[in-house]
C-alpha cells in the first residue's frame, strides 16, 4: 500500500486489482495477483509487483489505467520456488525502483523502463521475508513479515547499497506484511497467515514509533 498526494493505492493481493479506495468511487484495475505499489516520483507512476512472476505492471499519470504495462524482470534476478519478486519502492534519487526477493532475501535495483535488474550490495545482510517496502528520505523500511520484523536501511542515494541502521519489532506483530506512515509512525497490518482464517477472525493495524523518531 502506497499513499501519494492523498491518495493510497492498494494492491489487492489475490483479488487480481489495484484501487484508490478512498476515493468515493474506487479506481480500480485487473492486474494478476497483485501485492503491492508503489509511485515512481519522475514521472508520477504507480507501479505494483506480482510476486509469483517475473513481471511489474505500471500506469503513467498517478491513475490507475483500464490495462497496465507489463514489464518483465531480467539481469541479476534468478528465481526459484515461492515468493519472489515482493516489496517495491524508489531508490532516494527517484530514478530507479526498489524490489525486494522474499524466498532469497535479495534486494534489487530495476530499471523501471527495461525491467534490467542489478543486485544491491547489502553487506552480508539478508532480508529473507522481505514484503512491504517504504522509503523515507534516505531511509528504506523492508517488512520481513513471518520473522515479525521491520528492518531499517539506509540506503545509497542512487540505490545501488545499504547498510542496516535498526530493526523494529513489536509484539503484537503477527505476519505483518506491508508499511504506510503518518507522521512519525509506522502502521502495518497483520496478515496472520499463521491463523487458520474463519468468518469472525480478527485482523489489525499495528502502529509503532519510526526509525529516525527513537
Amino acid at each position: 500500500m502506497e499513499q501519494v498526494l492523498a491518495v493510497a493505492y492498494v494492491g489487492g493481493g489475490r483479488s487480481g486489482r489495484g484501487s484508490a479506495p478512498q476515493r468515493r468511487e474506487p479506481a480500480t484495475t485487473g492486474l494478476p495477483a497483485v501485492r503491492s505499489s508503489r509511485s515512481s516520483a519522475p514521472r508520477c507512476e504507480i507501479a505494483f509487483c506480482e510476486p509469483p512472476f517475473p513481471e511489474r505492471y505500471g500506469g503513467a499519470g498517478g491513475t490507475l489505467p483500464a490495462t497496465a504495462d507489463t514489464v518483465p524482470l531480467t539481469g541479476a534476478i534468478e528465481y526459484g520456488p515461492g515468493i519472489n519478486a515482493n516489496g517495491i519502492a524508489e531508490t532516494p534519487d527517484g530514478r530507479s525502483l526498489l524490489i525486494v526477493q522474499s524466498n532469497t532475501g535479495r534486494l534489487f535495483k530495476a530499471d523501471p523502463v527495461t525491467g534490467v535488474t542489478t543486485s544491491v550490495d547489502l553487506g552480508g545482510e539478508s532480508l529473507v521475508n522481505g514484503d512491504g517496502l517504504l522509503l523515507v528520505g534516505r531511509i528504506l523500511y523492508v517488512v520481513q513479515n513471518r520473522l515479525n520484523v521491520v528492518t531499517a536501511v539506509r540506503m545509497s542515494r542512487d540505490g545501488s547499497s545499504e547498510r542496516v541502521v535498526d530493526r523494529l519489532t513489536d509484539q503484537r506483530f503477527d505476519v505483518p506484511t506491508t508499511v504506510a506512515r503518518f507522521g512519525d509512525r509506522l502502521y502495518l497490518p497483520n496478515a496472520r497467515f499463521t491463523t487458520p482464517p474463519e468468518p469472525n477472525t480478527p485482523y489489525d493495524v499495528v502502529g509503532i514509533r519510526a526509525a529516525w523518531a527513537r
